[in-house]
């Protein structure tokens, strides 16, 4: 069974780090990270998507772009989550200063359908 860091990190009862146990918000809690902005430019790191892409112009392009983006950072957890077939994967950016991240995904190691949303602010 998968265990980190309970994120907000916190301690317990007896002053020891709080531990996840839940399979399913561990998995939630790499997408999360997975999925914040990283401004870092060292070509070795490659974390998180880039500020570039979140807040570029909707045109054409970026629907391609954005879904290129998302299907390679859920490649480094292919043997946890599944992207949804026929579910899409969307970027809505209708409020002022935000741009909204939503895609459902399998998890594998329990077999559920789960929801992932996330909000980008400028």
């Amino acid at each position: 069974m998968p265990t980190g860091l309970k994120v907000p990190v916190g301690v317990d009862k007896s002053g020891g780090a709080k531990i996840e146990t839940d399979i399913v918000e561990q998995t939630k809690k790499l997408l999360v990270l997975a999925f914040s902005e990283g401004g870092d430019d060292n070509a070795f790191q490659n974390l998180g998507i880039g500020p570039g892409l979140i807040f570029s112009v909707k045109n054409a392009s970026f629907r391609g772009k954005a879904e290129r983006t998302v299907r390679l950072v859920l490649k480094k957890f292919i043997d946890r989550v599944a992207l949804v077939p026929g579910d899409e994967i969307t970027f809505d950016d209708s409020v002022e200063g935000e741009v909204e991240l939503r895609f459902r995904y399998v998890d594998l190691q329990t077999g559920t359908t789960e929801e992932f949303i996330k909000r980008f602010v400028r």
